[in-house]
Order: structure tokens, then C-alpha cells, then sequence
């Protein structure tokens, strides 16, 4: 996005009619110098020759071209009338503006496509288990915003043959070359959208359930190369791995070696599914698990699949609260006790979908070239759904109950803001807030201005 420099004394107004927040907040912007010597003024960085802003816009921080003394605040909100909206928009410390953006979400879909999910579940006799897990995550998937990150691995999709006893390549068991690799989703009609939409519909429902090696080649090949700080998997089974890692047949000791009568017969180990999980997490990425029915009892050793699952949810940081490992509340998405499992596993991934989409924690903005951003001349305004706005203030010593944060990476470019946990609440809570942020007024000239 191409942002461009306003001189407040002459676009302001312009561009407060223009973008209309009640009247108009249009949300990021930044400190226009008033002193003379605008070079010296920056905190760091020049201005090539050439590429000069267009107008005298610079970025400082605290105290640059004559700017009002810094307050401290401890975080907490005050309401904004029409007039003090305006106010801040046409203040001389403001300069360009745009709206808020969210970091997106990267979710890494690990969806099982064994024999077994031709199945119809309990209570509809129409449907097979893939036919409903298809719709649901089509209706999910086109409800993720367009700055949405989405992969998506269908396992096994192919015939099985597996190695034997000897590990091997993951593609005897998974037909890794129908993935669909990370990409934004994009609108609606988008590439990638029509990409997701095509695997749906041409996945293989067959054969074995080779989880582990779905589950590693995803998080390793697929998730872990795409660099984003907001990673998530979330991996859909109806039960029990049938097949180990590097495509491997489980069972007893006697008979592995190769193909045989039994083949696929019995339930695969999960304890080092769930210690791949653990390490994802531990690297930052959570995963999510939805047990389809099937769960509560595997076909081959007739056992209850669902602690497993549980426990997996433990290790991947995604557990419901006051859950337990052997029930009766599960610490996964648990379909097996749904008497509509098309129903059930929509919430669920709605509830997912929640809490991926981090409506509360945003990346700061480039600003205009040969300029920085001072967080410390940065306010926040919260225009909710039934149209009132509210100034939230920076928590910059408290336990961050209602205000904002700042976290700086290593360099500005990885700064985010986050709201507090109060602030964040009531912004989820309300599904038509809005955020806009105000770089470059001190909390000092605000008070002036909303007081």
C-alpha cells in the first residue's frame, strides 16, 4: 500500500470527510515537526536526496520540534464526543492516517482422509463423515478474513503402500504433491481460495492413517518455513494412526517387515504425535484438534482414541479450560457425544476461528521515507458498534487490565501494540469495533484537546 504524507493546516479536514469514522478517525497518524531544523529533529535515520517527503511531515520522539511534554498514563479509557473525535483528527501534531491492521493469522489445516471418514456418524444417515467435514471447512474457510494465511495438507489422499518396517519417504503413505502450500487467502475468487476449493473436492477418501508423518511433514516442509508470528495447526482425525512415522505398519514384531493379511490392522503409536506437538509448541505454534466420531473407539483394538486426543491438545497449548484427559471434558474438540455432527463441528471451527484472528495485537505502520514512529507519542481510539468512540490509554507500568502495550522486536519494524486484557475483551465482544491509532500527539496535547 503506497501511503502519502498530509500537511495538517490543509488535508486534515479533507481527509477526516473523506474516510468517516462518525466523522471521521482514519487512524494512523504520525508528529509533524514544527521546529525549523527538521533534519536535526529525527531521532534517527535521513532523508535520501530525491526522496523527500512531499510535505514537511517528520517523525520524532519525545520532545522532537517543540511537541508537548510527555504525561505518563497507567492505561484505562475515556469517551469521546463527535467534537474531541474531530479534534484529535485536526490537531496540529497529527499528520497522514490509515486504519489499524491486525496480524494475520498462518492456520496449517492437517485434515484426515482415511477409508474410515466415508462413514456416516450418529444421527444422519444421508452423509459420510468427509462429505460433512468438507462443507464445515469450506463454510469456515470463506468466513477467515482475506489477510489470512491458509495451507492445507489432506491425508493419506492416495493408496497406501508404506515401507514396511524400514522408515522411508513420506510420500508412500501421503500423497504430498495435492498439497496446497501457504499462501494469503485473498478475496473472495482469489487463486488461492479456488485452489483450497478444488482440493475439497478432488480429495482421495481411502486406504490408511498415517498421522504422525501428516502431521511432521506440515509443521516441518509447510509451517515452519513461512515466517509469520502467528502460527497455528489445526489437524481433524476420527481416531486412531494406523500407520507410524515414515510410513511404517504398526503391530507385532513377527510380522513387520512388509505387506501381509494384517497390514493396517493395528493402532499406531501416538505418543510421539504428541511429542511432535509439544515441540511445535514450544517453537510458538499451537495446534488444534478436532476428534471426529470414530474416536471414542478405534475399529482395530477397539480402545477409547479421545484421551489421546486430549492430551494432544495439552501439548499443543490449546486445551479447554478445566478439561481432563479422560473425559468427560475433553480437552479437544470432541465430536463423538454430538447428536449432529454437522452442527458441532461448524461451532468448533467457529470457536477456532475466534481465537486465531487476533483482533487485539497489530504491527506498527511504515511511515513516510527518512522518518520513524514514536510510540511514545501514540494514542489509541476505539470507534464500537453503536457508533460512540472511546480514547484508550498506554499501560506503560500497570498489569495491562484496560489501555495498550507496546513490544519492541529487534528492530521497529517487528514492534507490535496489543490491547490489555479488559480492552481486548470488549473489542472481540463487539463484532463491529473498529481500531484507529493517533501517532503523534503527546498524552498531554490530547488532554487538551478531550478535556
Amino acid at each position: 500500500m503506497t501511503q502519502r504524507s498530509i500537511h495538517p493546516s490543509r488535508n486534515l479536514q479533507t481527509v477526516a470527510r473523506s474516510l468517516g469514522l462518525g466523522l471521521a478517525i482514519a487512524s494512523i497518524m504520525v508528529l509533524t515537526n514544527c521546529g525549523n531544523d527538521q533534519q536535526a529533529s529525527r531521532p534517527v535515520g535521513t532523508v535520501e536526496p530525491g526522496n523527500e517527503p512531499d510535505e514537511s511531515l517528520v517523525v520524532g520522539s519525545p520532545g522532537s520540534g517543540g511537541a508537548a511534554p510527555i504525561t505518563p498514563k497507567n492505561g484505562g479509557r475515556e469517551a469521546l464526543t463527535p467534537d474531541q473525535v474531530k479534534g484529535i483528527l485536526e490537531a496540529e501534531c497529527t499528520g497522514w492516517s490509515r486504519e489499524g491492521e491486525p496480524i494475520p493469522a498462518t492456520l496449517q489445516l492437517v485434515v484426515d482422509t482415511s477409508g474410515s471418514m466415508t462413514d456416516s456418524p450418529p444421527g444422519d444417515d444421508q452423509r459420510s463423515k468427509w462429505e460433512i467435514t468438507r462443507e464445515a471447512l469450506k463454510n469456515a474457510v470463506d468466513a477467515l478474513p482475506a489477510s489470512t494465511n491458509l495451507g492445507v495438507l489432506f491425508y493419506p489422499n492416495k493408496n497406501v503402500t508404506s515401507n514396511g518396517h524400514t522408515p522411508g519417504d513420506v510420500s508412500a503413505c501421503i500423497k504430498i504433491d495435492e498439497r496446497i502450500p501457504i499462501q494469503p487467502l485473498g478475496k473472495e475468487g482469489s487463486p488461492q481460495r479456488q485452489a483450497f476449493e478444488e482440493g475439497l473436492n478432488s480429495a482421495s477418501i481411502e486406504s490408511y492413517t498415517a498421522t504422525h508423518d501428516a502431521y511432521k511433514y506440515a509443521l516441518e516442509e509447510l509451517l515452519e518455513p513461512y515466517e509469520s508470528p502467528n502460527r497455528f495447526i489445526l489437524l481433524i482425525t476420527d481416531g486412531a494412526p494406523t500407520i507410524n512415522l515414515g510410513c511404517t505398519w504398526p503391530g507385532e514384531e513377527e510380522l513387520k517387515g512388509g505387506l501381509w493379511d494384517g497390514a493396517g490392522s493395528y493402532d499406531g503409536d501416538t505418543d510421539p504425535i504428541i511429542a511432535s506437538i509439544r515441540e511445535a509448541a514450544q517453537k510458538g505454534i499451537r495446534t488444534f484438534l478436532i476428534g471426529a466420531p470414530g474416536s471414542e473407539k478405534s475399529v482395530e483394538s477397539e480402545t477409547d482414541k479421545r484421551p489421546w486426543l486430549s492430551e494432544a491438545a495439552i501439548a499443543g497449548e490449546t486445551a479447554s479450560p478445566g478439561c481432563t484427559i479422560e473425559g468427560p471434558n475433553y480437552c479437544h474438540f470432541d465430536m463423538t457425544r454430538e447428536t449432529d455432527f454437522s452442527f458441532a463441528l461448524n461451532s468448533a471451527l467457529q470457536s477456532i476461528r475466534g481465537q486465531i484472528i487476533d483482533r487485539c495485537t497489530f504491527a506498527l505502520p511504515e511511515p513516510p521515507p527518512g522518518n520513524v514512529i514514536s510510540t511514545d507519542l501514540t494514542q489509541i481510539i476505539v470507534e464500537w458498534g453503536d457508533g460512540s468512540s472511546s480514547l484508550i490509554q498506554q499501560d506503560a507500568e500497570g498489569d495491562c487490565v484496560d489501555g495498550w502495550q507496546v513490544a519492541t522486536g529487534a528492530d521497529d519494524e517487528e514492534a507490535t501494540i496489543t490491547l490489555c486484557q479488559k480492552t481486548c475483551d470488549d473489542v472481540k465482544a463487539d463484532g463491529r469495533a473498529r481500531i484507529f491509532f493517533s501517532f503523534g500527539c503527546s498524552p498531554a496535547e490530547i488532554d487538551e484537546i478531550w478535556k
